[in-house]
């Protein structure tokens, strides 16, 4: 199997470092990087290979949803997954029709 590649961006640098630690303790699963702002994900998918990228739904400049319909229209072999406080419906609803392929609540266990 081979492994996934995966970018994390969330505003939070605590987030960042602890999902990073998390997910790199999964068999065939690599961090590629981690991006505090979401206006550098562009750039970074540009020139680095990923395959998913796991992003905060609500960020500064540049929103998930956002982030997603630019992800979608430049980079559509990469699967964005949304991690969010929200349990707001609409914003849910909003970023599958933006096209995420999933998200995850950040309140969501290690299992998850």
């Amino acid at each position: 199997m081979a492994t996934i590649k995966v970018l994390l961006t969330d505003d939070h640098e605590i987030v960042l470092d602890s999902l990073s630690l998390l997910i790199s303790m999964i068999d065939d699963i690599e961090v590629v990087g981690t991006l505090s702002d979401s206006r550098k994900v562009y750039d970074f998918l540009a020139n680095n290979a990923v395959d998913v990228l796991l992003s905060d739904l609500n960020m500064p400049h540049l929103s998930g949803i956002d982030l997603t319909l630019q992800v979608r229209q430049h980079f559509p072999q990469v699967k964005v997954l949304m991690l969010t406080v929200s349990e707001n419906a609409d914003e849910i609803r909003a970023a599958f029709r933006a096209g995420i392929s999933g998200y995850v609540m950040k309140k969501a266990g290690k299992a998850e």
